[in-house]
């Protein structure tokens, strides 16, 4: 099963890292995955970086959605592409997973 996870500048490393965590340990149940609307490298405000594949190359059902939280949320939540795309993968994602304030980008169109 994958484990799609978003990420965009300044997530909470936390939030990204402690589930990667545990569903790392659990190699022959789950493959993880880092995505973020452009793909390529983003970063977090302690500098952590990470690569990731464009959310475009998600396709058919997505197991499940991981969605942290960070002070990057504040700056996403106006992001409409990005929202769009938060809201398309949802709705084709058996499991969408969101951590503190990673909650409010599926419904910041409702914001």
């Amino acid at each position: 099963m994958e484990i799609a996870v978003l990420l965009f500048d300044e997530f909470e490393t936390l939030d990204v890292f402690g589930p990667v965590e545990i569903f790392g340990r659990l190699t022959d149940l789950y493959s993880v995955k880092f995505y973020s609307l452009n793909g390529g490298q983003i970063k977090n405000k302690h500098g952590v970086r990470a690569v990731t594949e464009k959310l475009e190359t998600l396709t058919g059902c997505t197991e499940v959605f991981l969605i942290p939280s960070g002070i990057g949320t504040r700056k996403e939540v106006e992001n409409k592409i990005l929202i769009d795309k938060i809201i398309e993968i949802s709705n084709i994602s058996k499991y969408v997973l969101t951590v503190c304030t990673g909650s409010a980008l599926p419904f910041a169109h409702t914001l």
